[in-house]
């Protein structure tokens, strides 16, 4: 706690104004059904989609109904709810997880962290959303430490390096333990680049 008030007061309005731009304050509202439904939401989803309206409603429903998935589907929101098991990987979890936080207009955005290129290196994907003045992270991964991290960060970078990078190795001999994260992308706003007919297409390559 002591920490984190350290943290609260040396946040300069500078980082707090690129926030502003890279991460809009979430004016959280509830999608109504209608917009749902002109979305394809299939009407048994929709109590679903409005109940998972936060990122730790998201983490938790990922961390206690997905299996994960080392297939390379690309399993949208119907597809993985509907596939025994609820498989999916890291980018297919990172698609239910904003797709869910984009109908809530928490304002998500996919980053890619980038891996080195030893035998075991594997790219991951992630939420991130903003509360308040800090940043977190919805992620689905076979490794609890990959997965979703709390909004206590003030920057992307610090949210990547404080929240990722030590746990960003492989178990296995001879990298075990050989930090191989070198790079994240920028913020990826999947809906202005890719519009909205995606978000519930049905199929393992939605």
């Amino acid at each position: 706690h002591q920490a984190m008030e350290e943290a609260d007061t040396a946040f300069s309005r500078a980082n707090i104004a690129q926030l502003d731009r890279e991460f809009p304050r979430p004016d959280v509202r509830e999608p109504s059904i209608e917009f749902l439904r002109t979305l394809g939401c299939p009407d048994h989803y929709l109590s679903l989609v409005k109940q998972l309206d936060t990122p730790w409603k998201i983490q938790d429903y990922i961390n206690q109904h997905f299996k994960y998935d080392h297939s390379n589907a690309t399993r949208g929101f119907v597809a993985i709810l509907e596939t025994k098991g609820n498989p999916a990987h890291c980018f297919e979890g990172a698609i239910f997880a904003y797709t869910l936080l984009w109908l809530s207009n928490w304002q998500p955005t996919i980053v890619l962290l980038q891996a080195g290129d030893n035998k075991y290196g594997e790219d991951h994907n992630i939420v991130v959303y903003r509360y308040k003045n800090r940043l977190g992270a919805v992620a689905m991964s076979a490794w609890d430490t990959l997965k979703g991290k709390p909004p206590a960060y003030p920057s992307l970078r610090d949210l990547v390096l404080g929240g990722y990078y030590f746990p960003f190795t492989s178990e296995l001999d001879p990298y075990k333990g050989v930090w191989d994260l070198i790079g994240y992308s920028d913020p990826i706003d999947l809906i202005q680049k890719f519009g909205l007919q995606w978000m519930f297409r049905k199929g393992e390559n939605a």
